[in-house]
């Protein structure tokens, strides 16, 4: 099991807490105890390959940065962080993403470039507040 020190100190005061530019490949379920605390959560350049249903559990997460990882899988427990405001899942290996997403009805950005999309939920179109889907250089077919 992989050691995560820099969790022990917990989000920043302004919520914010950088995983960033690491070698891990899980998603750590101790993210969960701050669960009230954690509003932006960056975990770009690592090993990751899934976000896992303990997403769920960051329900004021306001932020996810996922990018540069080699993720194939994103939970449905996503949709439990209704109060998403921008997903980065960009550079990934993604092939789908999860219908939950029209849960987070503030999500404003969904940047999901370089991936291997084929197609995207057709319930994204219930995101009122959406601004920006980038999905560019994926493999979508309409």
């Amino acid at each position: 099991m992989e050691e995560y020190d820099d969790l022990s100190a917990g989000p920043a005061e302004d919520g914010t807490l950088d995983l960033s530019h690491n070698t891990r490949t899980i998603f750590p379920p101790e993210l969960c105890q701050f669960s009230t605390t954690l509003l932006h959560l960056d975990f770009k350049n690592n090993s990751l390959t899934q976000v896992p249903e303990c997403i769920a559990c960051l329900a004021l997460l306001q932020s996810l940065d996922v990018s540069l990882n080699q993720i194939e899988y994103i939970d449905k427990g996503i949709g439990q962080c209704i109060r998403l405001r921008s997903l980065n899942v960009s550079r990934n290996r993604l092939e789908s993403l999860p219908n939950e997403l029209s849960n987070c009805i503030l999500l404003e950005k969904i940047v999901a470039d370089q991936n291997r999309l084929t197609a995207l939920p057709e319930t994204l179109i219930d995101l009122i507040a959406i601004s920006t889907i980038d999905v560019r250089d994926n493999q979508l077919t309409s």
